[in-house]
C-alpha cells in the first residue's frame, strides 16, 4: 500500500507510528512533513524492501503536506486536535475523497462522556473542525465490542 504520512512536529511516538503502518503492510511511504520523513528514516533501516520519499515543498510545510497527500489514495494523519497543518491536511484528503485514517496521539484529540445508556465520543480543536465530525453516540453493545478489541489489542502488546 502507498500513503501519505502527515505527522505534526510535536509527534515523537515512533512505536505507535511503527504499529501503525506495519497494520496497513506500506510499501511507500510519502511523508509530507520534515519530522515524518526522519521518522520514516529510522522505519526503514528494519524494512528495506519500504521506499520512502519527502514529498517537494521547498520551505512551506502546508504545500509539503498537500503534494504527499495529491500523490496517494491513502493518508494517515496522525493528529493532536491542535495542529492547524493537520486540519487543512484533514480537509484537503476529504476533498480529495482519499481513503484517510486519522489517529489520535493526545487524550485533547478526543472527550469521552456518558449520556443516559450511550457513550458520546467527541472529536475536539481541530480534529473536529477538519473531519467535521461532531461525535459518534455508541450504545452499551457497541461500547462493549470496542472494549473487547481494545483489550485484545492491549494484550497482543
Amino acid at each position: 500500500m502507498k500513503i501519505a504520512l502527515v505527522v505534526t512536529d510535536k509527534f515523537k511516538d515512533y512505536k505507535l507510528l511503527e504499529m501503525k503502518l506495519d497494520e496497513l503492510k506500506v510499501k511507500e511511504v510519502i511523508s509530507g512533513t520534515s519530522n515524518g520523513y526522519v521518522m520514516l528514516e529510522e522505519y526503514i533501516k528494519t524494512r528495506p524492501n519500504v521506499k520512502i520519499s519527502l514529498a517537494k515543498g521547498e520551505n512551506r510545510p502546508i504545500i509539503r503536506a498537500y503534494n504527499a497527500i495529491n500523490e496517494a489514495d491513502n493518508v494517515v494523519i496522525f493528529a493532536n486536535g491542535d495542529g492547524i497543518r493537520t486540519e487543512h491536511s484533514i480537509a484537503n484528503a476529504l476533498n480529495e475523497n482519499k481513503r484517510l485514517k486519522i489517529y489520535p496521539y493526545k487524550s485533547k484529540a478526543f472527550n469521552i462522556e456518558q449520556q443516559n445508556e450511550y457513550i458520546k465520543i467527541s472529536m475536539c480543536g481541530n480534529l473536529q473542525k477538519a473531519s467535521k465530525i461532531e461525535s459518534v453516540c455508541l450504545n452499551k453493545k457497541e461500547v462493549e465490542k470496542l472494549i473487547d478489541r481494545l483489550t485484545e489489542m492491549k494484550n497482543k502488546l
